[in-house]
């Protein structure tokens, strides 16, 4: 049993520094990385924010700091839609000023979309243990003057920081591009690439300096399909869920959620299930539908080269559990380096960028695995 598990929160912790749609205007990127080139200062409302962030997170690598939000989306609120319609992650622009730039679906982790936790403002560089409740009271009837009383055991889950790093080379002849088209690239596909990789560890195993995923956390359940794997049902889809619950019993507040990749989401949209199929994509958003009547995200950094038994390379993973026992630590601003002299010879220059995030199961089992999806 997890602590807490939906409002989990640390003491004394102060979130990073966000920016308002109305100072997301004005900031530029593309100046304090200009006036690093030529070793300058640099001033507005960039230079605000790095002094401010700098008093809290000096820079490790001599670059200067910027909140997460201007290039990836770590918050759920920002997925909703307006009064209008109008979703909050779109592109606004206005005369003289610069464009909004809310990260797009894109640009939001998987995990974030499903529920995931995260935990903003956290600064310890070993890292913060997370206490949960590993056993405790249970009701009973009983007669009078009876009963007992049982002692409350606690665990501990230890989120550590790791460093997340994005590196893109910008040309000579893209450097002379646009001003605004040039911001809105970089932040996109800097967005892109830290979401994904923070999918990659929530979702995957463990490796050599990422977090340890849900797919390598002891304790998490699994179904097997078969001893070659074979294709996915709607048995095997409910006993996954059903291996998700806390023994077995839905608690209230619990949701589900599955992460799929696009294999099992092509192979699942052509079964027959009823009158329709065993997963259904949104009409408005195609990384996303119902997998046997659960919510489902379709996740790029879920494998579909697995092997078992007479099957080998054509097996994909799936995951199901609630994502509320997932949290995702931001340790860090992002810092930019900008190097113009690795590539002088061909006239480019390299921007890189550092942040620093814990990923951490608490719960392993409110999560389950299936990793015999045979998708070809």
């Amino acid at each position: 049993m997890l602590l807490n598990v939906r409002k989990l929160d640390l003491e004394g912790r102060k979130p990073i520094t966000t920016i308002r749609d109305h100072e997301m205007r004005g900031y530029s990127l593309r100046d304090p990385l200009d006036a690093l080139a030529i070793g300058a200062m640099w001033d507005g409302l960039p230079a605000d924010i790095h002094n401010r962030l700098s008093r809290t997170y000096p820079p490790r690598f001599g670059g200067f700091l910027a909140p997460p939000d201007i290039a990836i989306n770590m918050s759920r609120d920002l997925l909703a839609t307006t009064a209008t319609g109008t979703a909050k992650g779109a592109y606004v622009t206005t005369e003289d000023v610069w464009p909004v730039v809310r990260p797009e679906l894109a640009n939001t982790p998987m995990c974030v979309r499903a529920g995931a936790q995260v935990l903003d403002g956290l600064t310890q560089t070993a890292g913060v243990w997370i206490p949960t409740l590993a056993s405790g009271a249970a009701a009973t009837w009983t007669a009078e003057n009876t009963g007992n009383a049982p002692a409350m055991q606690f665990g501990r889950v230890h989120l550590v920081p790791c460093d997340l790093v994005a590196t893109i080379t910008i040309s000579r002849r893209l450097s002379k591009m646009s001003a605004v088209p040039l911001e809105q690239m970089l932040r996109a596909h800097l967005g892109r690439q830290f979401a994904r990789a923070i999918d990659a560890a929530a979702l995957g195993t463990s490796a050599s300096l990422t977090p340890t995923g849900i797919r390598g956390t002891s304790a998490v359940g699994s179904v097997a399909i078969g001893t070659s794997g074979g294709a996915l049902t709607r048995a095997a889809c409910w006993l996954a869920a059903e291996k998700a619950l806390v023994s077995g019993e839905l608690i209230a507040g619990r949701a589900l959620t599955w992460a799929i990749n696009g294999k099992t989401a092509r192979h699942a949209a052509g079964i027959a299930d009823g009158g329709g199929f065993l997963f259904e994509p949104n009409e408005t958003d195609a990384t996303s539908g119902v997998l046997a009547d659960i919510p489902a995200f379709v996740a790029g950094s879920l494998p579909s080269t697995l092997s078992k038994g007479a099957s080998s390379g054509t097996l994909s993973a799936a995951v199901v559990g609630d994502f509320a026992a997932l949290v995702i630590g931001n340790f860090s601003p992002l810092e930019f380096v900008r190097d113009p002299y690795v590539n002088a010879g061909t006239g480019s220059t390299r921007i890189t960028a550092f942040w620093s995030v814990g990923i951490a199961v608490l719960e392993p089992s409110a999560f389950c695995v299936i990793s015999d999806i045979a998708t070809g």
